[in-house]
This record gives structure tokens, C-alpha cells and sequence, in this order.
């Protein structure tokens, strides 16, 4: 699964989300709120983590943090998170994920920045409904901040104090105080995505030094203006973090639809890189198959994709849609890049099947064996102990179809597969052969090809009911009343 970014810059100040799994209510109880405060502290005493505000809600938790070491906060959040998931599974005797995935660290400028995002963290649960004032809600560090502890402090008061530019405790705690409840009283409740979902806020310049800082990280990032700050954007790729937190990779206007083909086609329009739905509806596609693609598997000059070892340990060629091919060599250009990157660094392999790399062994780093679908992250070969990247988990989509199949309000069941039903079924609703269609999906006997005929028994060439008939008329009109009607009458009458 492509993940949230994470960037180390030293000394900076992140502001980290971290989601529960499919956003839910994992941490409602207060006893699991309180163990994820209780592995904070331990954070803090294990790796020196340097804390300036925090929030833990139902679902999701706010760190504000200082970067003073490069292995310091994925450590810290490593043990706290793993720990809480840990100790909530165990207690109720659950299995599965307890995060939704990798957390999000966002950069932000210390003065006025700073004070701002601290006020965007400790008003969460106010916007949410759930209180009226910061200080109803324990497990905020407004109370901390407001009254701190002799011991067991969580917060960094000297560190925030000097970061705010403020002189004493009584300063911060009076003059922050005022700012919150100005916010509230001026109605500046609303959300603002810059601060959980972009890589850095701030002046222009503090965040045009971070693109700069990032490097390579920041090719493709955009610089935008809004709200008396400036704000480093994420780039729209095939595998962002991929999952933000709402997972909202296929969006509505992408969204596919079972009801027939020319609304599918529509709802797939490319406003937004979505490659893995439209290859497995456009050729009939397994999901397996659609992430196994490897960049020599797909013929541009002849519209055909190479699927490779599918179902039965087979080969097929099926078809390459004209509409992807565009979007897709976009794409490949993409990767590309990463790859050439990768090689620069040392890495650069994949792995290869039926131990093709004996026999070929600078083959793992040849262009045309890549995943067209790269993970985001390296993947560690413990045989060789060479790093590369696998093709992308097919949890991802699983997830992500399912999130989106229940947005959109969709009754009936559908999965990954149903886009390859929905190629099948449109194909033969469009009057191709059947055994045409039995070679594109690969399959053995065409008996399993037939199930697919169902359809012929709907739309405008199948049968009808006689009440659908146009001759049937309006039952409103009594001069066009049915027959049945007439013979009820002629039986009340004794006619």
C-alpha cells in the first residue's frame, strides 16, 4: 500500500496524524486513550522524544513533535503505536489492523505557525461537537499547557516557550489561553486539510527552503497561497499516500458503476490517475493480474497486455483500451524516474520468477522486468539482502473499492472481481462471440464463459413483461383501463 510521506529534517517541528483503521472508533474508550498517553511517556523517556502538543480522539490522534533525531519519532511512534494496537487486540481478543497505515508528519514554522497549529490540534474536538472548550477534553495538552505537572509532564514547556517566542510559563499559558477562546468565539472552528495533509506550512520562505531541504522528495510538489500562509501540496500520484484518510482514491467522478456500459465508461474518466480500476475493467483484468504487470507485458504499438501466469498457470492475451494507453505511458515515465533513482542509490531490483536472476543476473535491475505498480516503499529481499520494490499489496485496492462501493451508496455486493464481470457482461451485451470473450478472460471451458448470458434475459432485445408493454397504457386513464380490470367490473355486476 502506497503510504502517508514522512520526511526527516532536523530540528524541524512536525505536526503527525496517525488514523485508526477505516477511521474507526477504536480509541472511544478511555482506558485505551490512556495507554496510548502511558507509551507516549515511555517514548519520551526511551528516545528523548521532545513533545509540544498532542490530542487523542475516538479515532485518530494530533502529535506535535521537534525532529531531534533522525530514528527519534518513527521509533517513538513505532513503540506507541504498536504497543496501544497491541494491548486493545489483546483485550478484546481481535485480530487485524488497529492503524490505518503509516502516519503523516507535516512540517511546521515555529511563531505564529506554530501557535496556529497548536490551536488546530486542541480545537479538534470541539469541532467535532464532542465539547464546547479544549478544557473538557482530558486527553488534549491545552490542560497541560494551562496547568502543568511537577512530574510526568508530557510537554516541552521550556522548548515551546522558546519556539513561540514567548518569555515565561505565565505568558504562554495566559496569552495561548486568549487565543483559543478567540478562535472559538470568531467562529474559526472550520478544518483546515493544510495542516494534517500537506508537507510543510508556513511563510514562503520556510517553505520554499523545505522543498529545497527534501530534494529529490520534492520533485513535483507545489508551492500554493492561502489564509496568510503558504503551504508545500502533496502531488496527485497512482499510489499517494494512498491513502489519506478518507481513502479517497476513486473518487465520484471515477466511481464505476454496474448499471451499464456507457455510464462505466463516463464514471471512468482519467480527471484523476486511476489505472488499476480501468485496466481491470477495460481487459478483464484480474487484480492479481492487473498488479503482477510488469512494463514489457504491455505492447503499446499493438493495444495488447501480456497477462502472465494467471489463473491455471496460464498465459492470454488480452486487449489494451485505447483510452488508457496516454494516461498509462504518463505514468511509466513516473516510474521511470523512481526506478533510475533507486539505481542511483544502489537498489533498483526486483524480483524475478522461477529463478530467472541465476540465469540473467543484471536482469532484477533491467527497465522491462519493473512493476508497472511499484510499492512506495522498498522491499527487502531476506535471501540476498538486496532492497527493491514489490508490486503494490492488493489490499490496497480491496480496501479502497470497498470504501468507495459504500460511499456511493451501491446495494449490491461488488469487489475487485466485479470489474471483470462488468467487462465480460458488456462485451456480450455489445454482440461479440462468446468464445471471443472466453479467450479474453482466459478461461478453460466455456460453460464457465456462458454463466455470463444471464444477460440476454434484460434490456431492450430481452423479454418483457406485458405490463410493461406500451399497449398496456396509464392506469389513470379509464378509457385505457386493462383487460383485467374490465372482467373484475363484469364480476361485481354478474355480467
Amino acid at each position: 500500500m502506497a503510504r502517508a510521506n514522512r520526511h526527516y529534517i532536523p530540528n524541524y517541528v512536525w505536526h503527525i496524524t496517525h488514523r485508526c483503521h477505516k477511521k474507526e472508533f477504536l480509541l472511544k474508550f478511555l482506558k485505551d486513550r490512556k495507554r496510548w498517553m502511558y507509551w507516549l511517556f515511555e517514548a519520551k523517556k526511551r528516545f528523548g522524544l521532545r513533545i509540544l502538543n498532542y490530542t487523542v480522539t475516538s479515532n485518530h490522534i494530533h502529535l506535535l513533535v521537534i525532529d531531534n533525531g533522525r530514528e527519534v519519532i518513527p521509533k517513538s511512534i513505532q513503540l506507541v503505536a504498536g504497543r496501544t494496537a497491541q494491548e486493545y487486540n489483546q483485550r478484546k481478543k481481535r485480530k487485524g489492523a488497529f492503524w490505518e497505515d503509516r502516519y503523516h508528519a507535516t512540517a511546521i514554522e515555529t511563531d505564529i505557525y506554530l501557535i496556529r497549529c497548536m490551536m488546530y490540534i486542541d480545537l479538534n474536538m470541539v469541532r467535532a461537537g464532542v465539547v464546547k472548550h479544549p478544557c473538557e477534553w482530558a486527553m488534549s495538552g491545552y490542560n497541560e499547557i494551562q496547568n502543568p505537572p511537577d512530574r510526568y509532564a508530557l510537554i516541552d514547556i521550556k522548548g515551546l516557550i522558546e519556539l513561540c517566542g514567548l518569555s515565561n510559563k505565565e505568558q504562554l499559558r495566559h496569552e495561548y489561553k486568549q487565543w483559543v477562546e478567540a478562535a472559538i468565539n470568531d467562529n474559526g472552528l472550520r478544518r483546515e486539510f493544510c495542516w494534517t495533509a500537506s508537507i510543510a506550512v508556513g511563510s514562503r520562505r520556510f517553505v520554499e527552503d523545505t522543498k529545497v531541504k527534501l530534494g529529490l522528495k520534492a520533485h513535483g510538489r507545489k508551492v500554493e497561497e492561502g489564509n496568510d500562509k503558504f503551504v508545500l501540496k502533496e502531488p496527485i500520484v497512482p499510489y499517494n499516500a494512498h491513502l489519506s484518510a478518507k481513502k479517497d482514491l476513486l473518487r465520484h467522478e471515477n466511481m464505476y458503476c454496474w448499471g451499464g456500459k456507457h455510464s462505466q465508461r463516463n464514471r471512468l474518466a482519467w480527471s484523476d490517475p486511476i489505472y488499476q480500476p480501468s485496466l481491470m475493467y477495460g481487459a478483464g483484468l484480474r487484480l492479481m493480474e492487473c498488479l503482477r504487470l510488469r512494463v514489457q507485458d504491455i505492447d503499446f504499438s499493438r493495444n495488447e497486455i501480456l497477462v502472465r501466469d494467471g489463473k491455471g498457470a496460464k498465459d492470454r492475451i488480452t486487449m489494451l483500451p485505447e483510452l488508457l494507453k496516454k494516461p498509462l505511458q504518463d505514468h511509466l515515465r513516473k516510474v521511470k524516474a523512481i526506478h533510475e533513482k533507486d539505481l542511483a542509490e544502489g537498489w533498483g531490483r526486483v524480483q524475478m520468477p522461477d529463478a530467472l536472476d541465476r540465469k540473467y543476473p543484471n536482469a532484477p535491475a533491467d527497465w522491462r522486468w519493473q512493476w508497472v505498480f511499484p510499492q512506495e516503499n522498498r522491499w527487502k529481499n531476506t535471501k540476498t539482502t538486496e532492497e527493491g520494490r514489490h508490486h503494490m499489496d492488493e489490499s490496497i485496492m480491496q480496501r479502497t473499492v470497498k470504501e468507495a462501493v459504500t460511499s456511493s451508496g451501491i446495494t449490491k455486493r461488488a469487489s475487485c472481481h466485479t470489474f471483470r464481470h462488468s467487462f465480460a457482461t458488456h462485451l456480450l451485451e455489445s454482440g461479440y462471440d462468446i468464445s471471443t470473450i472466453q479467450e479474453l478472460l482466459g478461461h478453460k471451458d466455456v460453460k464457465t464463459t456462458m454463466i455470463y448470458t444471464h444477460v440476454l434475459n434484460y434490456g431492450p432485445k430481452g423479454v418483457r413483461s406485458p405490463i410493461d408493454e406500451p399497449k398496456a397504457g396509464s392506469y389513470t386513464d379509464q378509457s385505457k383501463t386493462p383487460a383485467f380490470h374490465n372482467n373484475s367490473a363484469q364480476h361485481k355486476g354478474g355480467k
